[in-house]
């Protein structure tokens, strides 16, 4: 059943089952004389795939949340629908009546009454039309307003009710549940880290039990180089976001109260910090790059330095000058 907990899982079953469905009902209808109608009729049926574009919304965070909220807020949106097609279903039946039944009388020199309130449907339409300023004032109100001045009270307490209060009402649930679904999905992701965070705890402590060969307590540094040391240790320090390459700058690091040794809780909060993203008033991460450039640069000259004196100094400048012309041509 966790199949069916996916809104898009459930999409697709209903497009498979519908194409089932469609390929059953052609073979029964292949002999009908109802082949033709029944075949455009299905083939319409099918554009329902398109729905499944709906997956790559998905992977759009953005859209997503957009989606998310305006599923959300149908609950709300089908009552205040619901409201909405009373008001105008009660304004249809209002326009029929004071207009549609004296079309012929009162009405006779517009051409457009019966299209527009002949009937209660036509009268709902025509509202409707009011309702989104689809040329309501030139084509509608103003034929109207020409007989009955008194008219335009009720378009005024019309217009009020329904384009700037219900659909307003709808913009605003759309909106607000938009809002919630992106903070739901923020404290989802929040509950996540804090996880993720506390797992990476448990297995720092882990790594300072194993590095805690005396078991004291404290790790001072060359239990930890013993331990960064290990393939597997190593591994660990990676999935942590910690570099392993210079143990000993790491454990100066990691060496809060820079006493030579670390507390459990004081190895967990230097992991931690150095796991942290850098923030404009914390720089450890970068001082700790910086140090360990320093540190490659030293290992660096050390080695030219002995190079230098194991060759000779005049065979070492002979050699260096043969390396910057071949690296010139």
């Amino acid at each position: 059943w966790k199949y069916f907990c996916d809104i898009v899982n459930v999409i697709d079953f209903i497009l498979v089952c519908a194409e089932v469905a469609s390929m059953c009902l052609m073979h029964i209808f292949t002999e009908s004389p109802l082949r033709a109608a029944s075949s455009s009729t299905f083939k319409q049926l099918r554009l329902v795939k398109l729905v499944r574009l709906i997956k790559v919304v998905r992977l759009i965070p953005r859209l997503w949340d957009i989606v998310t909220g305006f599923a959300a807020a149908m609950k709300e949106l089908v009552w205040v629908l619901a409201l909405l097609f009373c008001v105008v279903y009660a304004g249809g039946v209002y326009m029929t009546i004071a207009v549609g039944y004296v079309c012929d009388t009162e009405y006779a020199d517009w051409d457009l009454c019966h299209e527009h309130f002949g009937h209660l449907w036509y009268s709902m339409y025509t509202l409707f039309q009011v309702m989104t300023f689809e040329s309501w004032s030139t084509v509608i109100a103003r034929p109207l307003l020409r007989h009955n001045p008194y008219m335009i009270m009720f378009f005024f307490s019309f217009l009020a009710i329904t384009s700037f209060g219900l659909l307003n009402i709808i913009v605003g649930i759309v909106v607000n549940q938009t809002l919630e679904a992106s903070d739901a999905k923020r404290r989802r992701d929040m509950q996540a880290e804090q996880e993720r965070a506390r797992k990476a705890m448990d297995t720092m402590r882990e790594l300072f039990e194993l590095a805690d060969e005396d078991g004291s307590g404290f790790l001072d540094c060359e239990e930890f180089c013993r331990l960064a040391s290990r393939p597997e240790i190593q591994g660990s320090l990676r999935d942590l976001g910690l570099p392993f390459e210079f143990p000993e700058k790491l454990f100066e690091q990691i060496d809060l109260d820079e006493n030579g040794q670390v507390s459990i809780d004081e190895f967990v909060d230097g992991a931690m910090a150095m796991k942290a993203e850098v923030e404009s008033t914390d720089l450890r991460t970068m001082l700790f790059q910086v140090s360990s450039l320093v540190h490659r640069t030293a290992k660096m000259e050390h080695a030219i330095h002995v190079l230098a004196t194991e060759v000779g100094p005049s065979d070492f400048c002979w050699y260096g000058r043969r390396g910057i012309s071949h690296s010139a041509s």
